[in-house]
């Protein structure tokens, strides 16, 4: 199967793992002003201060492909978790930002790390005094001429002097209490993934000793395969571990899940380093993207991947805009939907495909549509009740938004919001059942109740004996687009 994946999940929690509830509640947690005022008014529901909410589900096995098309849908991984922020009512606006060689401008920050680095490697000056920085020829002539640096891709396997590293980073640099930090979570965040086995341990000794000469030359393939997979590239210096990139090679791109250095070496700004590494790593293995994971704009700990330049996704649109250029129409901080003309009020219909375009003569309309007196809200609720007479869903045509603004004492789980941008509108799906094209989008999927020991059921989305899934594969619609169900067999696990 391509996708094994559990029912949809909306989670609201008290706790976002990225600012960690620090940013200026008066000023940076809003997504639209119209908001903030409703809160500073004390009108419900929006009288509360705003929510960790996230659009997830536990995700099985599935195939790099798909994987990368979730990350194109602002979807990223914490192991075998997927996961997004719900951009309108999350305290922070985390945006998928990619980049590549020609989309990175060199700065004179980057070139004293680099150099700093070679300094450090090889005892002597980066060979390219008088001539201007290239920082590919820079990294990978050092690295090749040094035997006191090296590093080895290999499987995300767990070993102990792996979880040692990550244990001292965290207790260091996070501050994370030590007793917190176990092996078991170790292993759930950074060594399991969705991906199967044939993309990670099955892989031959050869395999691997092949991919570690990335450095050589252009390595799109290896004996005829493509270079896909999760892997650990380890980096030691005197033979000691003191980092580790934990990545995912995807058909057309590379993506980072996390980076762990050692303290110890704070001085070589290994985080940046491996920025800069791994831009390079992508173009060597052909690949044409390296995804940073989210960019924040009001948060330190991710605001700093603006450094490497690149693109960051509109999700209403599926399109990649220069963050150069974004900033130079709208706050980077709020909610970001762009569109020609300037009345826009109602959701656009969700690409099949992702776009880059220039942002010129764009207008942010999110506060049309989203805002508290957008135009998405009221139309949403009679386009729901549309659906439940239709199809029978009562899910639709009882539910209300008005719990998701409120601040949750614990995780608590919903159904997915009838609005929430990046999600396929209710609109759309209402056209798409009304042509008949909903039996033919999920025409290779499975149902399988795992608490039975019985062979898993086609889903017919027409069949009234399916009637009761059709929730469960309209959000996963909603959530990843029609695309994904493109001759792609998917197994809903219930």
């Amino acid at each position: 199967m391509d996708l094994v994946i559990g029912e949809p999940l909306y989670i609201l929690g008290r706790d976002c793992g990225y600012c960690h509830g620090k940013k200026d509640k008066s000023k940076k947690s809003y997504s639209l002003q119209s908001y903030e005022e409703a809160y500073r008014a004390g009108a419900r529901p929006f009288d509360e201060y705003p929510n960790s909410s996230t659009i997830c589900c536990h995700v099985y096995s599935c195939t790099p492909e798909i994987y990368e098309l979730m990350l194109n849908r602002g979807f990223r991984r914490s192991g075998s978790f997927l996961y997004r922020p719900d951009l309108l009512r999350n305290c922070c606006r985390l945006y998928t930002i990619r980049s590549n060689s020609n989309l990175l401008k060199v700065n004179k920050e980057h070139r004293h790390n680099v150099n700093r680095f070679v300094r450090f490697i090889t005892g002597q000056e980066a060979r390219n005094k008088n001539k201007p920085f290239d920082l590919k020829t820079v990294l990978l002539s050092a690295e090749t001429r040094t035997t006191s640096f090296r590093t080895i891709i290999g499987p995300p396997n767990f070993h102990p002097e792996k979880y040692a590293l990550y244990k001292k980073y965290q207790t260091t640099i996070h501050n994370d209490d030590p007793c917190e930090v176990s092996q078991n979570g170790f292993k759930r965040f950074l060594c399991q993934s969705f991906f199967p086995e044939q993309y990670s341990d099955s892989r031959s000794p050869e395999y691997w000793t092949k991919l570690n000469r990335w450095r050589e030359s252009l390595l799109t393939e290896i004996d005829g395969e493509q270079v896909e997979g999760p892997v650990h590239e380890c980096y030691y210096i005197e033979d000691k571990l003191v980092a580790i990139a934990v990545l995912d090679i995807l058909p057309n791109s590379v993506s980072s899940v996390y980076f762990i250095w050692d303290p110890d070496y704070a001085h070589l700004g290994l985080g940046t380093l491996s920025a800069l590494r791994e831009l390079v790593l992508t173009e060597q293995l052909g690949k044409e993207y390296y995804y940073l994971g989210y960019y924040a704009d009001d948060c330190h700990k991710m605001k700093y991947k603006a450094k490497f330049g690149g693109e960051i996704l509109d999700l209403t649109t599926l399109t990649f805009y220069r963050i150069d250029e974004l900033k130079t129409v709208t706050d980077c901080s709020g909610l970001i939907s762009l569109s020609e003309s300037e009345s826009a009020s109602s959701e656009p219909a969700v690409s099949l495909t992702i776009k880059r375009s220039p942002v010129n003569h764009m207008i942010n309309v999110a506060e049309n549509i989203y805002g508290v007196q957008g135009g998405s809200f009221s139309a949403s609720r009679k386009v729901a009740q549309e659906i439940s007479g239709i199809l029978g869903l009562s899910e639709f045509g009882d539910q209300t938004d008005e719990e998701l603004w409120k601040r949750a004492e614990g995780s608590t789980i919903y159904a997915l919001p009838l609005v929430s941008p990046g999600l396929i509108p209710l609109w759309q799906i209402r056209d798409w059942v009304a042509n008949g094209a909903m039996r033919d989008i999920f025409s290779y999927c499975l149902v399988l109740d795992h608490t039975k020991s019985q062979h898993g059921q086609l889903f017919d989305f027409s069949n009234k004996k399916s009637a009761d899934f059709r929730k469960s594969f309209i959000d996963l619609l909603r959530m990843f687009g029609a695309k994904l169900f493109e001759n792609a067999k998917i197994v809903l696990l219930v």
